[in-house]
């Protein structure tokens, strides 16, 4: 479960994309609908530009 947790903090969607849990803040992977560190439903997804 640790490894599965480190794997999904690590991924990105896309370079100079950001995914994350509006909740708790976790980094989530792209196609993730649900946070797996909080259960919350409201997922985030930034554009960042170099």
């Amino acid at each position: 479960m640790l490894e599965d947790l480190k794997s999904i903090l690590t991924q990105s969607a896309s370079p100079g994309t950001l995914v994350e849990c509006r909740h708790c803040g976790t980094k989530l992977a792209p196609d993730t609908a649900e946070c797996t560190a909080c259960g919350g439903s409201e997922v985030a997804r930034y554009q960042l530009d170099a």
